[in-house]
């Protein structure tokens, strides 16, 4: 082999190693980064013809698991699903207070009627009681504040799950942009040759950041592009970028009729992820929610004013539910002949048409709000529950990825010093052949 052979094959070495402890640091720069896979190089002997003259390294690329990484994706929108199906009940829970607190007396709606009831069996044994009007009136403004401010707080959520779907859109939008600018690079990359492992990195990443908003089906053609589309069909990353559009609502009431996202004008059916249970938040559980609460406080308004024979509570629903204003303002207004008729109305059943999640049915004012607040409170339970079980399954398969393709610093590490030796043999190499090569030019010069 001539000299100029043995310089080719060291430089080469030389080179190589180079670009194979360029990865290494760069793997291990990249060690909490995330999305980053490990890169790893193939490294191939060149040839002349039949006689081998050196070393490259032919292709840079990552070991992603296409069906691990199905699995994240699908996980990822369950497990944002549930999350936010789990906020959302944990503050309704949280609205419907609870049937007892440190000194006994309770926050909930429930635990308010109850006290009402009581109330009104004291203005019995006391008709005359001036004391007994205004605790009777004070109970009865309490509850009718309660489900005001309750009825009201389920309409706000449900304008804050229609403003999170705005805000879902563009995440989802944004994401979109990425995979599409991502694909017309690698798709140039592989048509030239170039690894393309980094920017399938950047781009599964954004996938996982549309799966966490929609339930999404996906796939990667021959060229390297990346196709994406709604689980209903509506192709959002193709032959063109397809982006949601979503005008959220200036407030949200029980009359508010919500628009529909759309793509290219058409409205799209969205399941799944953060959208999803945004949308089954607003135009489901929280009308249901907000349907029963109506229906208990006309209920109410009903019974009592047949009862008491005029407006004493004013108002139709529960965010409009008030104790008249006369009334409120002086309760010994109450005519002491009316306590009896009262009280019978406060405490005994009331027949309520068929509501959210509560069939029709016979029962009192404060059995009614007990179970309202149990269906609020097995929701949240249930929510609860399902979404740490969803993360639970997301985070073991992040967790399998991690392993098959995340980086082992110290692996990494220990591969360094082992290109430090090759580098060191190459370079060797070449000192050694300048050496006989210095050596051969002054022998001879010398002859």
């Amino acid at each position: 082999m001539s000299f100029s052979a043995i310089r080719s094959t060291a430089y080469s070495a030389l080179s190589a190693s180079q670009v194979r402890t360029q990865l290494a640091a760069f793997n291990i720069a990249n060690a909490d980064t995330a999305g980053y896979s490990a890169k790893t190089s193939t490294q191939v002997t060149t040839l002349t013809g039949t006689l081998g003259t050196g070393v490259s390294v032919s292709s840079i690329a990552s070991n992603v698991d296409k069906y691990l990484l199905a699995d994240i994706v699908a996980s990822t929108s369950k497990a944002s699903n549930a999350t936010t199906m789990a906020d959302f009940a944990s503050q309704v829970q949280a609205l419907m207070g609870s049937t007892s607190s440190s000194d006994g007396s309770g926050t909930s709606l429930a635990q308010m009627l109850a006290d009402l009831e009581t109330a009104a069996s004291d203005l019995v044994a006391s008709p005359n009681s001036a004391t007994a009007k205004a605790e009777l009136v004070a109970a009865l403004d309490a509850v009718t504040s309660s489900l005001r401010s309750t009825g009201s707080a389920i309409q706000t959520l449900r304008g804050q799950a229609d403003t999170g779907i705005a805000d879902s859109v563009d995440t989802v939008n944004q994401a979109l942009e990425t995979i599409a600018a991502l694909n017309t690079q690698i798709v140039s990359a592989k048509n030239s040759g170039q690894s393309t492992a980094d920017l399938e990195d950047q781009r599964n990443l954004a996938l996982q950041t549309v799966a966490g908003q929609l339930d999404i089906a996906y796939s990667v053609n021959a060229e390297g592009a990346m196709l994406v589309g709604t689980r209903s069909g509506t192709i959002l990353v193709g032959n063109s970028l397809n982006l949601l559009s979503y005008d959220p609502a200036a407030a949200a009431t029980a009359d508010t009729v919500f628009g529909a996202i759309t793509v290219n004008g058409q409205a799209v059916s969205i399941t799944g992820g953060t959208i999803g249970a945004l949308l089954d938040q607003r135009d489901s559980v929280l009308p249901a929610m907000a349907d029963m609460l109506d229906t208990l406080a006309a209920g109410l308004i009903n019974s009592i004013n047949t009862a008491y024979g005029d407006e004493l509570l004013t108002g139709s629903g529960a965010t409009s539910i008030a104790v008249s204003a006369d009334i409120l303002a002086n309760p010994d207004l109450l005519p002491a002949g009316t306590a009896q008729s009262l009280s019978d109305a406060i405490t005994g059943d009331w027949t309520f048409a068929a509501s959210g999640q509560i069939g029709a049915g016979t029962s009192s004012f404060a059995d009614y709000a007990s179970t309202i607040l149990g269906l609020a409170a097995t929701a949240s339970s249930t929510a609860t529950a399902r979404a740490e079980n969803a993360s639970t399954a997301l985070t073991g398969y992040q967790d399998a990825m991690s392993s098959l393709t995340g980086v082992n610093v110290d692996e990494e590490t220990a591969r360094l010093a082992e290109l430090e030796q090759y580098y060191a043999v190459a370079a060797q190499i070449l000192t050694t052949l300048n050496a006989m090569f210095d050596s051969l030019l002054s022998a001879a010069q010398s002859a």
